[in-house]
């Protein structure tokens, strides 16, 4: 049976490290790709990664309550947040090639498919960061936060100090653009309409 992230938390707390490396271990993927996703270069997101963890570890005796990996993400998306405000400039939207920065999902795939799936699914993936990427900040985050993270809405909510009903319907903003552009990816032929 498998710990929760509160005894993991609980036993780093009390002097055992594997409580942390499990945790480290247990979200390392889906926060780093939720950095990634968020339009952090490599470097930003290998910053971040580590300054998340570092006051996961500085604050664990005073967390008590609540979702840990909400506690987690909200930490990163705010180091993410206060990253791009110190340098004064836009996280570039254009990351490079699917090659340069492959889908999460690329990352953890241990299938072997043919040469035509993987283009494929290279392909797809590669159109779904660019859409994900056209997307509003608020919309992005959300779509990110959900789909990457697996947060429920209510972490979310409180992640970007809006009402659930807010961050819903950000959600639905942004399915509902993510499902247009990839329809006129489809229809253009690979070109895509603006938001």
């Amino acid at each position: 049976m498998h710990d929760t992230d509160h005894e993991l938390l609980g036993r780093y707390v009390a002097g055992d490290v594997s409580g942390l490396e499990a945790l480290i271990e247990r979200h390392r993927k889906p926060l780093y790709a939720f950095l990634i996703s968020m339009n952090a270069s490599q470097a930003d997101a290998d910053d971040v990664f580590q300054e998340t963890w570092l006051r996961v570890i500085r604050h664990a005796p005073s967390f008590r309550r609540g979702s840990f990996r909400g506690w987690l993400f909200r930490i990163g998306r705010n180091l993410l947040v206060d990253r791009v405000r110190l340098v004064s400039r836009e996280v570039p939207i254009d990351r490079g090639t699917a090659d340069d920065n492959p889908a999460p999902a690329d990352c953890l795939s241990d299938g072997k498919p043919d040469a035509a799936q993987e283009v494929g699914r290279r392909d797809l993936a590669e159109q779904v960061r660019w859409v994900v990427a056209k997307l509003p900040a608020p919309q992005r985050e959300v779509f990110l936060l959900r789909m990457e993270a697996e947060l429920s809405f209510k972490e979310i909510a409180r992640i970007q100090k809006v009402s659930i009903n807010t961050a819903l319907a950000r959600m639905r903003y942004a399915v509902e653009k993510v499902g247009g552009m990839l329809s006129g990816l489809n229809r253009q032929g690979g070109q895509a309409y603006e938001l």
